[in-house]
């Protein structure tokens, strides 16, 4: 039985994107050549084109891994997560996670950290709007500290790194040689949101990292005060909260202060 126009579209699409064969006695065939080899032109540019997508939003890894071993990965990441979307966008979004999963990774733990960074400063780009939260909103915190919380902007991620993955990133980004991948007992915080419709990142200083990613979680300010003499000299503890607390209105990274409606988290 004769397929229909759209019967055929759809089995030349679907060979194309999964790499089947069901259209193959469809196909127009030139002289000189075969129906296999005329299909695998489409599916070959269509893998192609996802391999570009990919070296774009994960062009420093790219620089760092090299031309073979990237491509490796993405073409077995491809295999393993088809593109599910006509947004270009989301082709690559489960590849830090896929990368942190392979053989790879547990040689170069920073592999995976470089992809996480590189994830985030783009999904930082085209994240929700928010509104910025100003000095004025001080005044929450001193009349409610122990109910305040702080809603972080929705474009701010937080990436604990074991690595020297930033440095890495940092350097190729820079034109300039990288370091030698490297893990370290240290836990170091790097953060990526947008400020003035730019992606931006930075490491956070010490202490700034665990307190940030607490308000994050929900936390009170008198929560984040009690954390904040933990881990530092207590006598310093206001002046360290005022200045990393000054330093994310300054940044944009905090969207609104408010009382909670519910109990701080344990």
């Amino acid at each position: 039985m004769a397929r229909t126009l759209a019967e055929l579209q759809d089995a030349l699409q679907n060979d194309v994107l999964n790499r089947q064969s069901t259209s193959l006695d469809s196909l127009s065939v030139p002289e000189g050549t075969t129906a296999e080899s005329r299909l695998a032109v489409y599916q070959n540019a269509y893998e192609t084109r996802l391999l570009n997508i990919l070296s774009e939003d994960y062009d420093t890894l790219w620089s760092f891994m090299g031309d073979t071993a990237f491509r490796d990965l993405a073409q077995s990441y491809l295999r393993a997560h088809p593109s599910t979307s006509r947004n270009a966008r989301w082709v690559g979004h489960a590849l830090p996670d896929y990368l942190a999963a392979q053989p790879i990774a547990a040689q170069i733990p920073a592999l995976p950290e470089i992809a996480r960074l590189e994830r985030a400063i783009r999904d930082a780009f085209d994240a929700p709007d928010a509104p910025v939260a100003t000095p004025e909103d001080l005044a929450t915190i001193a009349d409610h500290p122990e109910q305040t919380v702080f809603t972080l902007h929705p474009s701010l991620t937080l990436l604990p790194m074991r690595t020297n993955a930033y440095d890495i990133f940092r350097a190729l980004r820079a034109g300039t040689t990288p370091p030698p991948p490297a893990s370290g007992q240290d836990l170091r915080w790097i953060v990526a949101w947008r400020r003035d419709l730019n992606s931006h990142h930075a490491e956070l200083t010490d202490g700034e990292g665990p307190l940030l990613d607490l308000a994050r979680q929900g936390h009170s300010f008198a929560h984040l005060c009690e954390a904040a003499a933990m881990l530092g000299a207590p006598d310093t503890t206001a002046a360290r909260m005022a200045a990393h607390l000054r330093g994310w209105l300054e940044n944009g990274m905090i969207s609104a202060m408010g009382r909670a409606t519910a109990r701080d988290p344990a």
